[in-house]
């Protein structure tokens, strides 16, 4: 727009934003403001740190232990619904799939995204993908679609399990 003289310079020294708030950088303010400025920024480390400690993103055993529940049960809807009729292919057995397989992918989304508030909205979507193929084993159950005897009651079984430790984990992150 405007545009400048080549023997002029602007009458401000340029701005740099760090946490949402304009700074000038460390190498203009000198003296004891750097330092301060330096501080400031490496808080500014510690805090983020700090939340990621918080949200879980250490990888402690029962972290993993939950996601591998939630493995085992995708492994088993894929392996119950090999026998379903060739017609339901791209329907219900679709379905089923994409539910289960969403459960143990939305956790581990949520546990790498650093912040409690975070992981606790991938876990409330993990539990609504847990709650639709419970819905969906019911309804292949009542069109007789599980060939192997007791595999319906042991999905459900296995899917109010996982339920449960959703909901733990979800009331652990509350805010």
């Amino acid at each position: 727009m405007f545009a400048l003289a080549l023997n002029q310079t602007p009458r401000h020294k340029p701005l740099f934003r760090f946490g949402g708030r304009p700074r000038r950088p460390a190498h203009i303010l000198g003296g004891e403001s750097a330092g301060f400025f330096l501080r400031a920024q490496e808080a500014g480390g510690r805090k983020q740190e700090k939340q990621e400690a918080r949200a879980g993103s250490d990888g402690n055993l029962s972290e993993l232990d939950r996601l591998a529940k939630a493995r085992i049960l995708a492994r088993d809807i894929y392996e119950a619904t090999k026998l379903f009729p060739g017609d339901e292919q791209f329907g219900l057995v679709s379905q089923l799939r994409r539910s289960a397989v969403s459960i143990p992918s939305n956790i581990a989304e949520g546990k790498g995204r650093g912040t409690h508030r975070d992981f606790r909205r991938f876990l409330m979507q993990a539990r609504g993908s847990l709650y639709e193929l419970e819905t969906q084993v019911e309804l292949a159950n009542d069109l007789r679609y599980f060939q192997k005897d007791g595999a319906v009651g042991e999905l459900l079984e296995k899917c109010d399990e996982l339920g449960r430790i959703l909901n733990g984990l979800i009331h652990s992150t509350a805010e």
